[in-house]
């Protein structure tokens, strides 16, 4: 599905529901808005419990380094966030095909690393990915985005959303559960005007 198709297939699922909603809600960029937060917070849930995530969930994204801090022995990969941080292939398309992922600043500056055959090495650092090569100009990474609008080579109108079509029900779910959960505080006059009530009476 792409993201117009996910959109489309929100407001019918609002209108098949009978779902109490208001126009506001029904704008297209806040209905993409809130299913990039449900889906991180199914996704994650379903990580976090070791459900196993099909393909279909995952983005792939060529990358080339970045400006941030060039020189030295690192280079530094801007990259979109990813449901539970997690970067599951890094590779490099100048040679270099084995990564090993850190998890710690220190893991990563541990000299037992530099061991040969040295294996290029990557840390997550704020929205970077740190490579400990700086030979390596363009990465891939394979990862399940929190929004694969963040990712600059992601096309809103041609490319397929990487979310598995049996989850987006499930994520609708979310969606309006969240939502309605926020407006449902306002009590609905569900009487009408022209029928007798306990305070028109005591009037």
């Amino acid at each position: 599905m792409t993201c117009k198709q996910i959109i489309d297939a929100a407001i019918i699922y609002v209108e098949r529901n009978n779902i109490a909603t208001d126009e506001t809600l029904l704008r297209r960029a806040q209905i993409l808005d809130l299913f990039n937060a449900s889906k991180a917070k199914v996704l994650g849930d379903f990580r976090i419990k070791g459900y196993e995530l099909t393909g279909k969930n995952y983005l792939k994204s060529v990358i080339d380094k970045s400006t941030y801090e060039q020189g030295g022995k690192y280079n530094y990969f801007e990259v979109a966030p990813a449901i539970m941080n997690e970067y599951e292939y890094v590779g490099g398309t100048n040679g270099c095909s084995r990564f090993r992922e850190n998890v710690t600043i220190s893991q990563f500056q541990n000299t037992i690393n530099q061991q040969v055959p040295s294996i290029t090495q990557y840390y997550k650092e704020g929205d970077y990915l740190k490579v400990d090569n700086n030979g390596v100009g363009t990465i891939l990474t394979n990862y399940v985005p929190v929004n694969p609008m963040k990712v600059p080579t992601f096309n809103f109108e041609y490319d397929e959303y990487p979310i598995d079509d049996a989850l987006v029900n499930t994520i609708f779910d979310m969606m309006f559960a969240t939502y309605q959960s926020k407006t449902s505080g306002t009590p609905k006059d569900t009487i009408s005007d022209s029928q007798d009530t306990t305070k028109s009476i005591a009037k």
